[in-house]
């Protein structure tokens, strides 16, 4: 297990991805307003069934505090396990994403879509990507809702800007995906999509 900083962030690799997890990291870090100290851990470890699993917890007080002292905050914690048998791979996970749906207002809804792993750093890469979305979302460093297809969308983009590569496929017959630029509003001022 390897226990580093990234950023100013406390990182611990127990599947040794060093380089997935400082792109990741640093793509949240790059945000306008991006603050590290708001973030306690970020953890990824092996994951015996299934693809991958992700958490993210958001702050809350810190146990332990004293009567009458000032309660401390606990930062976001992120866990994320991948699947670490590089055997298994490709491997595919059902989730939430972005369908096209014109009579919306915002062009798209949330939708079934399986999203594709060639090799564990893809996979890796898109839970932490994924949780850390959450973080940026939450924060209004990104200012669009925080939903699991935005979620998806956004760590999506970031896997594609680092070079790692996510299949995003719609699992409903019939239905087209929407482009993380459209769903994130990417192409249009920051401004715009404040509330």
């Amino acid at each position: 297990m390897a226990v580093r900083e990234i950023g100013g962030i406390r990182v611990l690799d127990r599947v040794g991805l060093p380089a997935v997890l400082d792109a990741m990291i640093g793509r949240l870090l790059g945000l306008p307003g991006a603050d590290p100290s708001i973030i306690a851990r970020v953890t990824l470890g092996p994951k015996r069934v299934g693809t991958l699993h992700g958490r993210c917890r958001y702050p809350r007080p810190a146990k332990g505090n004293k009567p009458g002292a000032e309660l401390r905050q606990q930062g976001y914690i992120i866990t994320a396990a991948v699947r670490a048998d590089r055997r298994a791979y490709p491997l595919g996970l059902p989730h939430w994403g972005a369908l096209r749906a014109p009579r919306t207002k915002q062009g798209w809804r949330s939708g079934p879509v399986l999203y594709g792993f060639r090799r564990m750093e893809d996979a890796a890469g898109f839970v932490v990507a994924h949780e850390l979305a959450h973080i940026a979302l939450r924060q209004k460093w990104i200012a669009v809702k925080n939903t699991e297809a935005v979620t998806n969308a956004l760590a999506v983009h970031w896997c594609a800007d680092v070079g790692l590569n996510v299949d995003v496929r719609p699992a409903e017959r019939g239905r087209r995906l929407v482009p993380a630029a459209t769903v994130l509003g990417l192409e249009r001022s920051r401004q715009l999509w404040l509330w």
